[in-house]
């Protein structure tokens, strides 16, 4: 994935004590044999940021979006291919699905799934396997850029049984230590808080799923969710 890599300067240690206290908020534990599942808020020490989302040119798609979903429509009599299509690719403006209730449960199966992946997928850049600055390949992989980690949390998730509602890649800028920016793909899980609805951040740099609210280093530009784009207003 190719960005300008414009410097900005951010205060580390305020992102580090948002995400300490965001941590301690997210402290789970068992819930008692015979007793309903609580549920759990991270959000609970977290001033909540909206998201407000409007739809987004087929213009704007990325090249390597575009190349991917291209690539599969052109192959669909081919299983993996058709798939991926159906995964990534295909619209589904109107698609029926159930709001999540962040539960124990839940957030356990988001973090699990984020530590299974971070560890089996190995970070490649699209250059070094493709030759190609921003190159999107939708299968399940082993090796791989940001989107792959993301794209793989997500075939995951749908597996266990989550909606494809709740699901989004998201394409971010993640400001380094030194206030470079680079472009950078997550997963974003959406789900139902006290606080009403509101995300969690699956990435492959900072490993804990913690609230987008304290993603300080990430700037968030536009999602994907049931194959339509949408731009993350600011």
């Amino acid at each position: 994935m190719k960005f300008d890599n414009s410097p900005r300067k951010i205060s580390r240690g305020r992102v580090l004590n948002t995400i300490s206290a965001a941590l301690v908020a997210a402290t789970l534990s068992a819930p008692s044999e015979g007793r309903s599942e609580s549920l759990i808020d991270p959000f609970a020490q977290v001033q909540v940021r909206e998201l407000p989302l409007s739809p987004q040119s087929e213009e704007w798609t990325l090249e390597g979006y575009k190349d991917m979903c291209k690539r599969v429509r052109e192959g669909y009599d081919n299983v993996s291919n058709s798939e991926i299509f159906k995964l990534f690719c295909q619209k589904y403006p109107k698609r029926e699905g159930v709001d999540m209730q962040l539960t124990n449960k839940i957030f356990s199966l988001l973090t699990d799934t984020n530590d299974r992946i971070n560890k089996k997928v190995k970070y490649r850049t699209d250059l070094d396997m493709f030759s190609d600055e921003d190159r999107w390949e939708g299968k399940s992989v082993t090796r791989g850029d940001c989107e792959e980690y993301a794209m793989s949390k997500y075939r995951a998730l749908i597996k266990a049984g989550v909606s494809p509602n709740n699901l989004s890649i998201t394409i971010t800028k993640h400001i380094r230590e030194d206030g470079i920016r680079e472009g950078h793909v997550v997963l974003l899980v959406k789900v139902q808080t006290s606080q009403g609805e509101r995300y969690l951040v699956l990435d492959n740099i900072n490993e804990k799923v913690l609230p987008l609210e304290t993603r300080e280093d990430l700037i968030f530009y536009s999602l994907l969710t049931n194959g339509i784009w949408y731009k993350i207003s600011r």
